[in-house]
């Protein structure tokens, strides 16, 4: 079923676009946080070393702390967007569809924030830091959603229908790129990025072997200390990181090896997407642009994933990473949203 409005709300779609840029810097200020590892700047919530956050001293707010209760602030500020947009929706429109998506966004955004608030709780646990940032690309997703069918264009009668297999091809890409943000989620929050400093190696091998694990350890040890007698300024994030420089087991090992492997599956299914919409869509210029900033942006995420490995994890590197990454995502979905309204039923 498609969502026909009962009329056009330029009001409601421009802040449905707000809401959906506010949540993608929403993410880059999360990657932030972690990239500092400022996390646990703030050890208590919802307030904020014993105040209410939103009256918290500005003054206040230096080093790690800048990062942390500032993203705290940014995300009730996307909250409210969420949350403005659902009342707006239920106001003025009698779509059930379109009701329910807005509500699941909001109660995507609020979990969100128990999930934020949990990850300080319990200490940066692996698993609901993940979770944590696995539900902000999904909601970011909603928001993707909610602004292209709150969108005029949405509505018109297509002029140009595309063939069905656009849209199982997007949807694939789409769902592959979710999976390998979950995969560096994890990788992320278990600290298992530092494993390995070389590419496209792992400590030497290009396929890493358990078996060696006690030799990768060496071999990483005798590297850092090398350097930093050497006084290397690639190691420069060294001290900042050097308390999450923990053994390497055979979870972290398999874990980034499976980050860096499905990296190259996706990168050749985005190849292989926009090699078919040249091929099959070429009178379609939404398709072409729309395939084409994806393949750049990917592309682009290949080599910050390389140089943050080189640089070991430089801050404002792996940041990058983790908001190219959603744009990667947000791009795609876009692209298979659209696939679904144009597809030929014929």
């Amino acid at each position: 079923m498609i969502y026909q409005p009962e009329k056009y709300n330029s009001k409601l779609h421009a802040w449905s676009i707000l809401t959906m840029i506010c949540t993608f810097i929403l993410i880059f200020i999360g990657g932030l946080v972690k990239s500092t590892e400022s996390g646990l700047s703030v050890p208590d919530w919802p307030t904020t070393y014993g105040e209410n956050m939103f009256l918290f001293p500005i003054s206040n707010m230096v080093g790690g702390v800048l990062y942390e209760h500032g993203h705290r602030l940014f995300a009730s500020l996307v909250g409210a967007l969420i949350l403005i947009q659902t009342v707006w929706i239920f106001l003025i429109d009698s779509n059930l569809w379109l009701k329910r998506i807005s509500l699941f966004t909001l109660f995507t955004v609020i979990f969100q924030g128990i999930l934020g608030g949990l990850t300080v709780h319990y200490l940066l646990p692996v698993w609901i830091s993940a979770s944590h940032g696995t539900i902000a690309q999904t909601t970011l997703c909603l928001t993707v959603l909610l602004t292209i069918i709150t969108s005029q264009s949405w509505n018109k009668k297509p002029e140009l229908f595309l063939n069905p297999k656009i849209f199982k091809i997007a949807l694939a890409v789409t769902i592959l790129i979710w999976t390998q943000l979950i995969l560096g989620a994890i990788m992320r929050h278990s600290e298992a990025g530092l494993i390995a400093f070389d590419y496209p190696t792992m400590n030497g091998d290009i396929i890493p072997k358990i078996s060696k694990i006690t030799e990768y350890n060496n071999l990483r040890n005798e590297f850092i200390w090398e350097n930093i007698e050497n006084s290397d300024s690639t190691l420069s994030q060294i001290d900042v990181l050097d308390e999450h420089l923990e053994p390497i087991t055979s979870f972290k090992l398999l874990i980034h090896f499976a980050h860096r492997t499905w990296a190259l599956i996706v990168f050749g299914f985005i190849c292989y997407f926009w090699f078919y919409i040249f091929k099959y869509s070429k009178n379609n210029r939404q398709f072409i642009t729309g395939s084409s900033i994806l393949l750049i942006a990917v592309s682009l995420q290949f080599i910050l994933g390389i140089f943050t490995i080189w640089t070991i994890r430089d801050i404002l590197i792996t940041t990058l990473h983790v908001g190219n990454g959603s744009f990667v995502l947000a791009s795609s979905f876009y692209l298979t949203i659209w696939s679904w309204r144009l597809k030929n039923k014929n």
